[in-house]
């Protein structure tokens, strides 16, 4: 993977953030889709993809994301977290609680992580 194209897919990613952040769910998802296809499986984009998914009520598709950017990185806590809220959506208390323990003991500095375990 060369310089040129990590330093144009981060751009890629900062946009869809930008986008996601001022609510333009659908073209920063077109984005991210975009990414994914040309950058693989990367653990930010994928976090990035089941955010989106999850914002627009797509549960199943937003798992999806979660579970394999945890594959990608298991020590990233926001798979954890995202995997944790899609539990509570499903009334999987039990289940959100592990996630959002596992995401805590990741990033135990983060008041979020915490706070998901109230």
């Amino acid at each position: 993977m060369s310089r040129a194209n990590q330093q144009r897919w981060m751009g890629m990613l900062q946009e869809a953030h930008r986008l996601d952040a001022a609510g333009r769910l659908k073209e920063a998802e077109t984005l991210v889709r975009r990414l994914l296809k040309e950058a693989g499986p990367n653990a930010h984009v994928l976090y990035l993809a089941g955010i989106l998914q999850h914002k627009q009520g797509k549960l199943s598709a937003a798992q999806t994301f979660f579970t394999k950017g945890r594959a990608a990185d298991p020590k990233h806590p926001g798979m954890h977290a995202g995997l944790g809220f899609i539990a509570v959506s499903r009334e999987k208390f039990d289940e959100a609680r592990r996630h959002f323990e596992t995401a805590h003991r990741l990033a135990p500095h983060d008041g979020i992580t915490l706070l998901n375990l109230g």
